[in-house]
């Protein structure tokens, strides 16, 4: 090897690697811009109401470790309730507050305010390593907007240990792979791709079984002959192991709304800011994405004639923005962004 080009591959690896640690430092600076609001005279003050239940449980667990919690007897008092929450999280938080248990005496309390910006960072890192791998021109681009996006910010903010960091990142875990395994077939990937999806549904039945079910359709109409490869069905089995054990450990079962849910819904749903609808020549598209929602999607349209990895995406995206206009979906921006700028210049 030459050496102007050896020095030209070593001043891209510095580069690449000082991108990673701005993008990293800029997803936690953003996530953490409430600092004063949350950590107040040494007591930590968390972001919502729903954030004291989450550490309720998780005390619960550090008192009684392996304690899977199914329901909460500490609210609605006496009846209780039947919590969407899982356990995914409160072990993860219990995890991190064992490991701050030497360091701090509100350790807990620390490991919930932390654990949301952490995740951030986290799906931060993995978009840049994944940008590398996928060799895209624009991954500054993406990774800056998904480090500052206001709602994916949300979702992962300091002192908000709330099941939706997890599920960003889990995603973004999830439909990285999905785009490397349509390109190549790996062991690995496929691996990483079925416990992904696993642990997604384990904290969530709602938008990652929506999008499980796109991204199928997409591998089988587009990409059917390297979806049933042998590099890949280590991968099915690894998912259909994670997903019986969340079924075991949770004890899933169904049933339809009672009358008295019926009643009362719509209104209870009319407190929930993430349950609004986002019109759709809502301002809120551009605050999420800027001016990249109007000009990407017919990028796009046009990368697919030479980009088959960009018709993997295309349904998820669209299935992502008819979700956002019933419901506020922080996983539009995760998707938009990382199929608009990741993809486009491929």
């Amino acid at each position: 090897m030459e050496p102007a080009s050896r020095a030209k591959q070593v001043f891209r690896a510095i580069a690449a690697w000082f991108s990673l640690i701005f993008f990293v430092l800029l997803s936690g600076l953003v996530r953490c811009h409430n600092f004063h609001d949350i950590f107040i005279h040494e007591e930590v003050y968390f972001v919502d109401a729903d954030c004291y239940s989450r550490m309720t449980r998780v005390r619960m667990v550090l008192a009684h470790p392996l304690t899977i919690i199914r329901r909460h007897d500490f609210e609605n008092h006496p009846q209780g309730i039947a919590p969407h929450t899982t356990m995914p999280m409160d072990w993860l938080i219990a995890l991190l507050a064992t490991a701050l248990k030497p360091f701090s005496k509100s350790h807990v309390d620390l490991a919930g305010a932390l654990v949301s910006p952490l995740l951030g960072i986290l799906t931060t890192a993995f978009l840049w390593f994944w940008s590398q791998r996928i060799r895209e021109p624009f991954g500054g681009a993406m990774l800056l907007l998904i480090s500052v996006s206001p709602i994916l910010v949300h979702g992962t903010l300091l002192g908000r240990p709330d099941h939706q960091s997890l599920l960003i990142f889990l995603l973004a875990v999830a439909l990285g792979a999905e785009v490397l395994l349509a390109r190549e077939s790996s062991r690995g990937w496929g691996i990483t791709s079925g416990a992904a999806w696993a642990l997604a549904l384990w904290v969530s039945l709602y938008e990652p079984l929506i999008l499980l079910a796109a991204a199928l359709a997409a591998q089988l109409v587009f990409f059917r002959a390297k979806f049933f490869t042998r590099e890949r069905r280590l991968g099915f089995a690894v998912f259909a192991a994670l997903l019986m054990v969340a079924a075991i450990v949770e004890r899933w079962h169904f049933q339809l709304p009672d009358a008295t849910m019926r009643q009362f819904f719509p209104a209870w749903k009319s407190t929930i800011g993430e349950l609004e609808s986002v019109p759709l020549f809502s301002s809120a598209w551009f605050h999420w994405c800027g001016l990249a929602v109007v000009v990407l999607p017919f990028l796009l349209l046009l990368k697919a004639r030479s980009c088959r990895e960009v018709l993997l995406w295309l349904p998820l995206l669209f299935l992502a923005f008819g979700l956002t206009l019933t419901q506020q979906r922080r996983l539009f921006s995760l998707i938009f962004m990382a199929a608009g700028l990741g993809l486009i210049g491929l």
